[in-house]
């Protein structure tokens, strides 16, 4: 598994005028943060954004840094006051930390359907009385089965369900509802869904997921490059273009490598049966 924070650092990894990662060193201020690696010129970070990973991750804008001592200046305070030697940090510029998670969001959604998490959800739809309709969660792409948790049953069995008979599936804006139209819903049963749904990661930073680091890195480039960077900074981005496209064919490339195997459905062979009523017959013995 693969946490948020590790698919950034890995993203940050392939620009590297863009990004770089470390840890403090003694000394620290909540406003000067030192680390003797931090030797680049006073400006290459100005305008950049340090995010330090405290027990509450803190962000702030950087003003510039001191490269024969290792600081690096923010615009403003931290809440919590003088970091913790050893505390991890990024620091980034041209995009921002929310581009660089909403690149990893979009490389995960669009992994799907090539790569995919296998649904069998059984707890998260239960029976609300006079209640027909449920909106699913929206990382549930395909619904290939629904069955209803049968009655007093223990241990529990589920009935399977007919669609068109017994239930539909509407698309909505963000996924499907599952609506009930040839059964009154019995309160407190639960729903089972079977199918296949995107694998997501939620916002922490210590989130994790199952995607290859290679796929999701190679669609957040593709992703990053063809946004482009802060609009002040527009004379780094020369040659985007081409950048975005070759990260795409990586990712392209990558999703084909790393595709989910499909579920094997079984062959239903129709039984036929030849009926002859003598008509075609014709002379005789």
């Amino acid at each position: 598994m693969t946490t948020r924070l590790e698919y950034r650092q890995a993203i940050g990894a392939q620009l590297k005028e863009f990004y770089v990662t470390g840890t403090l060193d003694a000394g620290s201020t909540s406003t000067q943060m030192v680390d003797a690696d931090r030797t680049e010129p006073r400006e290459t970070w100005a305008g950049a954004t340090m995010r330090l990973q405290t027990a509450t991750p803190e962000e702030r804008l950087v003003r510039g840094g001191s490269p024969t001592q290792g600081f690096v200046w923010l615009d403003r305070a931290l809440a919590a006051g003088a970091p913790a030697t050893g505390v991890a940090y990024e620091i980034l510029k041209g995009w921002t930390l929310t581009d660089f998670n909403d690149a990893i969001n979009w490389a995960c959604q669009r992994a799907y359907p090539m790569v995919f998490e296998p649904l069998d959800d059984k707890t998260t739809v239960v029976a609300v009385a006079n209640t027909l309709e449920y909106t699913l969660t929206a990382t549930w792409r395909e619904i290939n089965e629904v069955y209803e948790e049968e009655q007093g049953s223990s241990p529990t069995r589920w009935r399977k369900m007919g669609l068109g008979l017994e239930y539909d599936l509407m698309p909505s804006g963000v996924g499907f509802i599952f609506r009930l139209t040839g059964v009154d819903p019995v309160a407190g049963l639960y729903f089972r869904f079977v199918g296949r749904k995107i694998l997501s990661i939620t916002a922490l930073d210590a989130a994790t997921s199952s995607l290859p680091l290679e796929l999701v890195t190679a669609g957040a480039l593709a992703y990053l490059f063809k946004k482009g960077i802060n609009p002040d900074q527009t004379a780094l981005s020369a040659g985007f273009d081409k950048k975005a496209k070759d990260a795409l064919v990586l990712f392209e490339e990558a999703k084909r490598i790393f595709r989910t195997a499909r579920r094997p459905r079984r062959a239903i062979t129709p039984l036929l049966a030849t009926i002859s009523d003598g008509s075609e017959i014709e002379g005789g013995w």
